[in-house]
């Protein structure tokens, strides 16, 4: 998360995809944790949506973690909580 820091203070290095904001950076990064821990070979689906709260909670409005909070309810067989994740 070191590259984060100082986001919100001048040039970030992750701006140029869109991540202007040290929130946005974090949460970044922690949607991948999430989708690491959901894909590799023996998924760890309580780490994964740790990592996928935790990045909501940084940047509610980050498309790609609810996406793969979807994808993560769909996988535990949970239609009801993928229908209001992706209602979101």
């Amino acid at each position: 998360l070191g590259h984060c820091a100082g986001c919100d203070d001048g040039p970030c290095p992750t701006a140029v995809v869109d991540l202007e904001t040290t929130a946005e950076c974090e949460s970044a990064v922690y949607n991948y944790l999430g989708f690491v821990n959901r894909k590799k070979a023996a998924p760890d689906y309580d780490h994964a949506r740790t990592y996928y709260d935790k990045a909501l909670e940084l940047w509610p409005g980050n498309c790609g973690a609810m996406s793969y909070m979807t994808e993560l309810h769909l996988t535990l067989n949970n239609a009801t909580a993928a229908s209001t994740t992706h209602a979101r």
